[in-house]
């Protein structure tokens, strides 16, 4: 079972993958969350290269941390529970992605969390990040990519997180361990 998250940074995709994994523990061994992070590639002049240079460097990060997911895929047992958690909104990183898993024998699921810019905003204080300006770029680029991945999903769920101390994630994620589960038990 793979289920990949997305959704704006600070949406409370992590924690909605942190708080599911913990519910799923009495079903699967050990469910595993690993966060796509192409940043853990980027080289320490970054900041100091130009948009044209930093966009290579993104890309190319995006190709290799992509490429290591791809690589884990293959290697999953059917069995296992594995949260991939990103904010990738670029369908054509996302779509082989979830095309491997299938071929592989995986169930998919794909849960999108949302939440407000001002929630987005209260989880980011402190962090030198300009969410103002990532907005309109998210927003494109998730008008694009949700219809384009959910019919390669199993399962699609739209999460609403609200700045509430993530209550409204604790019914979303009932509701996931639900269909998880009848999926789980129809295949035992």
């Amino acid at each position: 079972m793979i289920l990949f998250t997305s959704g704006f940074p600070y949406s409370g995709k992590t924690e909605f993958a942190k708080r599911l994994a913990d519910k799923m523990r009495g079903y699967y061994v050990a469910p595993m969350i690993i966060h796509i992070d192409p940043k853990q590639y980027y080289i320490d002049e970054y900041k100091q290269m130009s948009k044209e240079e930093q966009s290579a460097v993104g890309i190319a990060a995006w190709e290799m941390a992509l490429e290591r997911v791809s690589q884990c895929i293959c290697k999953l047992p059917n069995k296992a529970l594995v949260i991939f958690d990103t904010c990738c909104n670029k369908s054509s990183y996302m779509k082989p992605l979830f095309e491997k898993s299938r071929s592989k024998g995986h169930h998919v699921f794909y849960v999108y969390v949302n939440s407000n810019l001002d929630d987005r905003k209260l989880r980011a204080n402190g962090i030198d990040i300009d969410l103002n300006e990532l907005e309109s770029k998210y927003a494109l680029g998730f008008a694009d990519t949700i219809p384009k991945l959910k019919p390669l999903a199993d399962k699609f769920f739209i999460v609403n997180n609200s700045d509430d101390g993530f209550s409204g994630l604790d019914e979303s994620i009932d509701k996931i361990v639900a269909e998880i589960e009848s999926i789980r038990t129809c295949n035992v």
